[in-house]
């Protein structure tokens, strides 16, 4: 339920000073859908605090004013959610990784925002005959203005869980010029290697198309199919 909540809560424009109310350019059917979502989102962020606090940990802000998480124990101080365990369902933590999903990074001229994780569409599994929720995302990289867009389709496990990663690109490339994932890459280098230039490729599941590109861009003359 992340997912379809933070679209909601992301498409509406905002003022550069978060504190102000939003522009009125909004639609305000949108507006009152992106305050539900946002209110629903809080609960959550509730619950993932209490995680924290159990397993030891509490809320805090760093020097830049963003939010820390700290070990109540011995005061260290980290950017990023710590691990509850081993043993702690994947859907615990993907909650703490919300903590840090609701603020924008920067609201732009026009009122849009940059965001840690963008959701740019969401398809549920019930429209797509049961094969699994389908969402293209924004990861915007650390320390750096880009970002990769992500397409997942099951559950959003959280942001270091790749498993329903499908494909990814980089933003701020060229398309086809990497791949970014240690699959895609071994694909990529073994046609690279053993594909001869006078049979076909045949790319079964193509993803989201980016060893294709790149295939096409550093092999021109290689006839290239994707199923």
């Amino acid at each position: 339920a992340i997912l379809p909540l933070l679209l909601r809560h992301q498409k509406v424009k905002r003022a550069k000073d978060l504190t102000a109310l939003p522009p009125p350019a909004n639609d305000e059917e949108d507006l009152d859908v992106a305050e539900l979502s946002l209110m629903a989102l809080g609960e959550l962020v509730v619950v993932a605090t209490a995680h924290l606090h159990k397993a030891g940990w509490e809320l805090n802000s760093d020097e830049k004013n963003e939010v820390a998480f700290v070990n109540a124990d011995n005061n260290v101080m980290q950017s990023v959610p710590p691990s509850l365990g081993d043993n702690v369902a994947w859907e615990r933590e993907a909650l703490l990784d919300l903590i840090l999903l609701l603020t924008p990074k920067e609201v732009r001229d026009d009122g849009s925002a940059r965001w840690p994780l963008h959701v740019r569409h969401f398809v549920r599994s019930g429209q797509r005959g049961g094969r699994g929720d389908l969402a293209v995302l924004d990861v915007a990289l650390l320390g750096q203005q880009g970002a990769l867009r992500q397409l997942h389709i099951g559950p959003w496990r959280g942001m270091e869980e790749m498993d329903p990663v499908i494909d990814e690109v980089a933003l701020h490339e060229t398309r086809g010029e990497n791949v970014e994932s240690w699959l895609h890459t071994t694909v990529a280098g073994l046609v690279t290697l053993f594909a001869d230039a006078n049979r076909p490729v045949v790319l079964a599941g193509a993803g989201g198309g980016s060893v294709l590109c790149f295939l096409r861009k550093y092999l021109p003359d290689m006839d290239v199919v994707a199923a």
